[in-house]
């Protein structure tokens, strides 16, 4: 049990949104859980200090260090290769293009021993 108190949000996030009889997303996360992933994955580079959100809700990358985690040094590569947009306009451009963030946080808990995948279907 001790590995799960040191889960990052996103981790914990995509956890949640397992249902644990039917071991698939819940229905209310199944069409919008690789977004609802990017954005705690945000959440977490802001309160790990690497973004910062500036009054008008610009996101800016402050610490582009590694955070030791592959899901939020991609999410950060990402958002670094690209000038600094406000948090709605990150929202609509992973909106289409990025399942590969959620995807990385799902290997994450893999890795970690905390979730086994039966099967290569991502949603």
């Amino acid at each position: 049990m001790t590995m799960l108190n040191h889960l990052s949000i996103p981790q914990e996030f995509v956890l949640l949104a397992l249902d644990r009889e039917t071991n698939k997303l819940k229905s209310m996360f199944r069409m919008h859980v690789a977004l609802y992933t990017l954005i705690a994955c945000i959440m977490e580079l802001s309160i790990n200090g690497n973004v910062t959100f500036e009054d008008d809700d610009t996101v800016r990358i402050s610490d582009s260090a590694s955070t030791g985690e592959k899901y939020l040094d991609r999410l950060i590569e990402i958002m670094a290769a690209e000038k600094p947009k406000k948090l709605t306009k990150w929202v609509s451009y992973f909106y289409y293009r990025q399942k590969e963030i959620y995807k990385l946080v799902v290997e994450s808990l893999v890795d970690k021993g905390v979730l086994e995948i039966e099967n290569t279907v991502f949603y």
